[in-house]
């Protein structure tokens, strides 16, 4: 489960067996392996969906998966894992990677995110900064 005090969204992904969970107000759902569960805090909905993100439980395995993800989705992402701030320059925001990490310390992922999009990392205060000319990305 993954439920941020400050989110909207409370996230159980199910890694076996059969999980119940109910709002609020007694709506109730069944989720089953491999399945995921969203409950919306301000609207008390819930959802399922069947293609979980494959770093829906990486706060707790330390594993990536990222296929040509954008690397404002992987910053998000490592931020809410190891804890840390990382601010990206506007530049790199056609940037994307394609790169799975396992149980590797943050400065190991950013040396490899820096070496493979030719960035720039500085550590200022409680801040880490990616810097860079940016991405060139063809359009489809």
């Amino acid at each position: 489960m993954n439920a941020p005090v400050n989110s909207d969204s409370i996230v159980v992904y199910v890694e076996s067996g059969e999980v119940k969970i109910t709002s609020s107000t007694g709506k109730e759902m069944n989720l089953l392996k491999g399945e995921t569960g969203i409950f919306k805090r301000s609207s008390d909905l819930l959802s399922k969906e069947f293609h979980a993100d494959t770093n829906l439980v990486s706060y707790k395995t330390k594993i990536f998966v990222f296929e040509n993800a954008p690397l404002e989705v992987i910053a998000a992402k490592l931020n809410e894992v190891y804890g840390v701030n990382i601010i990206l320059s506007d530049s790199l925001i056609n940037c994307h990677l394609t790169s799975t990490f396992r149980n590797e310390e943050i400065d190991a992922i950013l040396e490899v995110i820096a070496e493979t999009l030719n960035l720039k990392v500085s550590k200022l205060e409680n801040k880490i900064v990616l810097e860079g000319s940016g991405c060139n990305r063809k359009e489809d």
